[in-house]
């Protein structure tokens, strides 16, 4: 669990950015993090901890070997850091002289979910394309054309394949090509049958899902379901 922290520099009274650190973090650990936030080198950093109604110290974190949480930081709480080397305050103040927003920067942790969602929308929008599956809609015309409302079906996606029955069958507003809409019997999907104002079919909060015909397998009358 992390903490969201603003940190300051003493040669930009303008400078604002927001980080989250744990407060597990060494005021050692700290530093170095920092270095790349501020452009002061470690060594040269005196570290305050500020409150961040009144900007007044509550602490001065001189003792490398301590935590933030040693030094009971708080969220949003402020991480001032004087630069004592002259030269490159000067030049800190030099770049970060203009800076009148607060800029929120994310976590490693965070970005690297960030970057994985993005990479998992971009993949679901992708599967949502026919061309990107090698389909053409006159292909998909023609699987939808084996797909009737009521069918029992089995649904791939990457966990395995789910059982549902198909509820709709058809063109849709929030996409291109042929879908199938199919609600199954436990809350594993993501909408009611509707999406953006729109219905399609009615069923349970989270049991119905929109797919594309390809990913659908009819299941024989004759066979279990």
């Amino acid at each position: 669990m992390s903490i969201t922290l603003e940190v300051t520099h003493s040669a930009a009274a303008e400078f604002k950015v927001l980080k989250q650190y744990p407060p597990t973090i060494t005021i050692k650990e700290l530093k170095s993090k920092l270095q790349f936030v501020v452009g002061t080198e470690p060594k040269d950093q005196l570290l305050e901890l500020r409150d961040g109604m009144t900007k007044s110290v509550v602490a001065k974190l001189d003792d490398d070997t301590k935590t933030l949480q040693d030094y009971g930081a708080q969220e949003s709480q402020i991480i001032h850091v004087v630069d004592t080397n002259p030269v490159t305050s000067d030049l800190a103040a030099l770049q970060f002289g203009d800076a009148s927003a607060v800029r929120f920067e994310l976590s490693e942790e965070q970005e690297k979910a960030r970057k994985e969602r993005m990479a998992a929308a971009k993949a679901a929008k992708a599967a949502a394309s026919p061309a990107k599956v090698g389909l053409t809609e006159e292909q998909e015309k023609e699987l939808v054309s084996k797909i009737n409302v009521g069918d029992e079906v089995l649904v791939k996606s990457d966990a395995g394949q789910r059982k549902g029955t198909v509820q709709f069958v058809g063109k849709v507003e929030f996409g291109p090509g042929y879908w199938v809409g199919v609600m199954f019997p436990d809350p594993v999907g993501k909408n009611d049958g509707s999406v953006k104002g729109t219905r399609y079919f009615t069923c349970e909060p989270n049991h119905g899902s929109f797919c594309r015909p390809h990913l659908i397998e009819v299941v024989p009358k004759s066979a279990e379901f």
